[in-house]
């Protein structure tokens, strides 16, 4: 269940996303688990294969920062359940060499309250993809506009169950 729209991004990309979410100044980035709950929000994206942290983050608008619910999953790892928060999921692109990987934005909590400020943020992802994306031949998928450029220059887009 839930919603997603897949992208292929490069770190500047990301970057222009980044400009976009503090300029709305009311999205926190918390990151995928954590040692308790009550995550502390990142002040910068983890740097690529940095660690088991970097790939999946969450977007989560402030005003719904305390009403987060997380998940014991084992001794000294939590979870956030993004079925029963208010969160939007980050699943960033992977670059090795000359392949890319999508990410996506997803949303889990579907059909959500009327008013909820995640889905209302994952939409807002949305329109900013499409007003500055293109599409991939290969899925559809949007391309960011850094990404579109590694493309002509000879970089590969590749799906996620395709090999490096």
């Amino acid at each position: 269940m839930g919603r997603q729209v897949a992208f292929y991004m490069t770190a500047a990309d990301e970057e222009e996303i980044l400009r976009f979410l503090r300029a709305r100044g009311d999205v926190a980035i918390l990151p995928n688990e954590y040692s308790r709950s009550g995550f502390p929000e990142l002040p910068a994206l983890p740097a690529p294969e940095s660690g088991k942290g970097w790939y999946i983050l969450n977007l989560v608008p402030r005003s719904e920062m305390d009403k987060i619910q997380y998940r014991f999953v084992k001794e000294g790892l939590f979870i956030i359940d993004k079925y029963e928060s208010s969160v939007v999921e980050w699943m960033r692109s992977m670059q090795r060499g000359s392949k890319l990987k999508e990410g996506r934005f997803w949303i889990g909590r579907t059909p959500a309250p009327r008013h909820d400020q995640a889905v209302t943020l994952y939409e807002d992802l949305v329109k900013w993809l499409r007003s500055r994306c293109t599409r991939a031949e290969r899925g559809g998928m949007f391309v960011g506009p850094d990404a579109a450029q590694w493309v002509a220059q000879g970089g590969q887009l590749i799906f996620m169950q395709d090999e490096w």
